[in-house]
């Protein structure tokens, strides 16, 4: 009994947990399509729809392999946007020195 309630309970965290992350990701996407101004609930539903829709397609079309291609195409894509980030650090470090050395010597 208390075997089906845990397992119960972490399916509903993990059903909560994708919904959520679903309504946020479309949000930003929808506020990003809409320049920025305030989007109407039909824009909303409009954005999780097709979010939808592209998961649905792609677990269809490929299956396991589909989610596979997805992995590796995000360890492309975020290759170039690590370097960016490195970057960034290295220019706040740099930064953080110079700021430090002007105020605090």
């Amino acid at each position: 009994l208390i075997k089906v309630l845990l397992e119960s309970l972490a399916l509903i965290i993990i059903i909560l947990f994708f919904i959520t992350s679903s309504d946020s990701g479309s949000l930003v996407v929808g506020f990003l399509a809409n320049r920025g101004e305030n989007l109407t609930t039909y824009k909303k539903i409009f954005w999780s729809t097709m979010q939808c829709l592209i998961a649905i397609t792609i677990i269809i079309i490929g299956g396991a392999r589909g989610i596979d291609l997805i992995q590796a195409l995000l360890i492309i894509i975020s290759l170039p946007l690590t370097i960016l980030l490195l970057y960034i650090l290295i220019s706040l470090i740099k930064e953080i020195k110079e700021y430090y050395n002007r105020e605090y010597k």
